[in-house]
């Protein structure tokens, strides 16, 4: 109110003297300001590591579960190019291993558009981790 002033009040009573304002208040507004800019820094860094783990996570768990059913699709089609009839005799394998578990369906049919025989082959993988399942199909042809 009084700043760099000597003022007395009505009745005679001496004020004092005020001295000027120091800038120490502002400095501690500067170093508020750099906290709360570093506090959302850190906030939005610890919150891409977790959103990045999450993603990791899933993808892992996909690459598991296609690699489990690309398994058992090789493991048909290689028994199948030594032995043309094991679809016939074997429609359906199954398979386990570290990861999870594997399983491959066949199913002949005789096509009425070409009058021929068509297969069509379902491979699918279950991760156990995430109990992720991933499958593939495929249509073989006899030749």
């Amino acid at each position: 109110m009084f700043d760099r002033h000597t003022g007395r009040s009505g009745r005679g009573v001496h004020l004092g003297s005020r001295t000027s304002r120091s800038d120490r208040g502002s400095a501690l507004l500067v170093v508020l300001a750099i906290v709360a800019v570093l506090f959302v820094t850190a906030a939005a860094v610890i919150g891409i590591v977790v959103f990045q783990q999450q993603q990791q996570s899933y993808a892992r768990a996909v690459t598991r579960a296609t690699q489990l059913s690309q398994h058992g699709m090789d493991i048909y089609l290689g028994e199948l190019q030594s032995d043309p009839q094991y679809w016939d005799t074997t429609p359906t394998i199954a398979g386990t291993s570290a990861d999870g578990t594997w399983t491959v369906v066949a199913q002949h049919v005789m096509s009425q558009e070409t009058s021929s025989f068509e297969t069509s082959i379902t491979a699918v993988g279950h991760d156990i981790a995430s109990g992720m399942n991933h499958i593939i199909k495929a249509q073989v042809r006899a030749d």
